[in-house]
């Protein structure tokens, strides 16, 4: 966490470098003045200013102090600068997707808004970064409803992060998500994040474990499973080195998943191999352009990647999972209490918003209450409840109740979207 901050801090000295370079250039001008007008007219003359004999020897003195002050600033600005482009890192997180696979809350929210434990999912993704030395995120966004992803971002994070949107026009897999950044993204080190992936450890882990290994073209975060064959694998070579990538095989020769967690230093290359499979329309999984493939090809080219292991994860692109990733975050969290209880029992781990009122109910464990909702004379446990939602007389455990939503009467399980109402 330290060496995080150290990244925080530097990151933040180098945005003053601009500012600073104008102001010291202009501080000794005006203090030097006079050796500065003899220096350069000197100069213009084409003779050596040090030897001239209409320059004073005091005038020759300050004349030279001026420029070696000059030139120290301008080297250590320069210093300052190299060893920012060093340090510094892209975060890139694809957020085009449609999410069908959590209808009905998608039909009026990107994936990525769907909230969980207080906050969207990418509001979760970019808290984490916000501990790192990322200090701009690449956020690829689409459909009719990529403003509020933009809108959420630099209204949240804006003080945060420097935010770059680019448009996929067309959903055709990670590696087209990832192809459409290359303007913006190509030279440059970039950590690639799923936008609908959560993990119990932070991003900071990861680079750190990134940043331990050999020198690598870019590095895979990976997670032993049981069933490997239903996700992406990577088989190894010596050591942590990977040997082939392979999308849910059918006999898979590595227990080792892909996680959904990607840091690229080499991006020429990664950029040549998704343009390669794009150019040539060259299709993987799903008959679409698979990053998995892009990387691939990188090993091909005898590029070195690597993996580091990560824990427990979460593909907050489904209903369970999401429901899941809803507890371990409330588990974890410093929850918010509800403005009004009357005669309520709460249960935690709960989060309540703003304005949210509670009266003769039971609420939790594993409950998280968006702003403006209203649970009345109900029970309701390990569920989502969104923003301005009204539960009367209910029975509600492993739910997720859009916003707006009005559930009445007796209920046991639903997924309920935005703005409906239900009277049962």
């Amino acid at each position: 966490m330290q060496s995080q901050m150290i990244f925080r801090l530097h990151t933040k000295i180098v945005k003053l470098v601009d500012l600073a370079e104008a102001s010291i250039i202009s501080v000794l001008t005006t203090c030097y003045a006079p050796c500065w007008n003899v220096y350069f007219t000197e100069c213009r003359q084409d003779t050596k200013p040090y030897q001239s004999s209409r320059m004073y020897a005091p005038e020759r003195s300050e004349a030279n102090l001026f420029v070696t002050y000059l030139n120290t600033a301008l080297r250590t600005i320069k210093t300052i600068r190299v060893t920012a482009a060093l340090c510094s890192m892209k975060a890139v997180i694809p957020a085009a997707g449609q999410g069908t696979r959590l209808y009905p809350q998608t039909h009026t929210k990107p994936k990525a808004m769907v909230r969980i434990a207080g906050k969207p999912i990418l509001g979760h993704i970019l808290s984490r970064l916000s501990e790192t030395r990322i200090d701009e995120v690449v956020i690829v966004v689409g459909g009719s409803m990529q403003n509020q992803i933009v809108e959420y971002a630099e209204g949240s994070f804006g003080n945060e992060f420097t935010f770059r949107f680019v448009e996929q026009e067309n959903a055709e897999g990670l590696g087209h998500s990832i192809y459409q950044t290359e303007a913006v993204v190509r030279g440059e080190p970039a950590l690639i994040v799923l936008g609908d992936m959560l993990f119990e450890n932070g991003y900071g882990t990861f680079l750190d474990a990134h940043d331990s290994l050999d020198d690598p073209d870019a590095s895979i975060g990976v997670k032993t499973v049981d069933e490997p064959r239903h996700y992406g694998v990577a088989e190894l070579g010596d050591g942590t080195r990977i040997e082939r990538l392979v999308e849910k095989p059918d006999d898979p020769q590595s227990n080792y998943a892909i996680s959904g967690v990607y840091i690229v230093e080499n991006t020429d290359l990664l950029f040549d191999s998704l343009g390669h499979l794009v150019e040539n329309d060259i299709r993987g999984a799903g008959d679409e352009y698979q990053l998995t493939d892009a990387l691939q090809r990188m090993i091909e080219d005898d590029a070195r990647i690597d993996i580091f292991e990560v824990e427990d994860w979460y593909d907050c692109g489904r209903p369970g999972t999401l429901l899941e990733a809803n507890r371990v975050l409330l588990a974890k969290g410093d929850n918010d209490e509800a403005d009004t209880l009357a005669n309520a029992v709460v249960v935690p781990p709960v989060d309540f918003g703003d304005d949210v009122t509670v009266e003769e109910s039971i609420v939790g464990p594993n409950v998280s209450v968006d702003s403006g909702s209203s649970i009345t004379d109900s029970i309701v446990r390990n569920s989502i409840v969104g923003e301005d939602a009204t539960l009367e007389s209910v029975n509600l455990e492993g739910s997720i109740i859009g916003d707006g939503a009005t559930v009445r009467s007796e209920a046991n399980q639903l997924n309920v979207g935005d703005n409906s109402t239900i009277e049962l």
